[in-house]
């Protein structure tokens, strides 16, 4: 008697195209009809799921199918879950039908841990690049960060230089305004400073008309005076000028 660790072995069956079993792994299933004996036979077994495979073997078709069956040499152990695998092997004008059985618990758990790697890796994979894209976006968003603030600073340097420009040339202006009103102050004020030289000159030349050399000295005073305020008079043209 084979023990229940060792039920999941698989083996491979030969049919012919009416379904009889002519090659198995054990000998008391060779020769019987796999379709109509074993429904006989065994009527537990899965009848939709026998028929299913049986029919479409004898059809000469190739696939995979789930059904519930024994173990043929150890019945005794009950029912499993069976993996079977078949394809038509062509012999002249007939075929055989070639099958490979092998317990569905033999693959269902290395599928369950691929499965289960499979999400798992799924899992990590989403983690990954969904830390990648937040890590991508939060450079971006820190870089565009990093451009506003230089562009405000630079907005920011040339407004300063724009105002210090402007503060040099207010403090430029007030200082030639400053110069422009003291220049023109002592223009004035010089300007009447000579006022009273040249009417004096004239009363000196009106009252030593007779004296030619006097005369002479005093046209000479009234003539310096006279440029004086002429020069005055363009200074303070000028600095109106300036103001304007």
């Amino acid at each position: 008697t084979r023990r229940s660790s060792d039920l999941d072995l698989g083996y491979c069956t030969v049919k012919d195209h009416d379904g009889i079993i002519i090659m198995h792994g054990t000998k008391s299933q060779i020769g019987i009809n796999s379709k109509t004996d074993r429904k006989e036979n065994y009527p537990d077994l899965d009848p939709d799921g026998v028929d299913r495979l049986v029919e479409n073997q004898i059809r000469g078709e190739s696939g995979c199918d789930i059904v519930s069956s024994y173990w043929w040499n150890n019945i005794e152990a009950g029912k499993v879950k069976k993996i079977i695998g078949y394809t038509p092997v062509h012999i002249v004008e007939e075929f055989w039908v070639v099958s490979v059985i092998m317990g569905y618990s033999e693959i269902a758990g290395p599928l369950q841990k691929t499965l289960i790697m499979s999400v798992l890796l799924g899992v990590i994979l989403v983690v990954f690049f969904g830390a990648l894209v937040y890590y991508i976006t939060r450079e971006l968003k820190n870089t565009q960060r990093l451009k506003m603030e230089w562009k405000y600073e630079s907005e920011l340097n040339e407004a300063t230089n724009q105002l210090r420009k402007q503060a040099v040339q207010v403090e430029q202006y007030d200082k030639l305004q400053t110069m422009g009103i003291l220049t023109g102050t002592m223009v004035h004020e010089f300007k009447n400073l000579m006022t009273p030289i040249i009417i004096y000159c004239d009363l000196l030349s009106l009252k030593f008309s007779d004296n030619a050399e006097v005369k002479e000295e005093v046209s000479e005073i009234f003539l310096a005076a006279k440029r004086c305020a002429e020069l005055s008079e363009q200074l303070l043209a000028y600095v109106r000028e300036e103001k304007e």
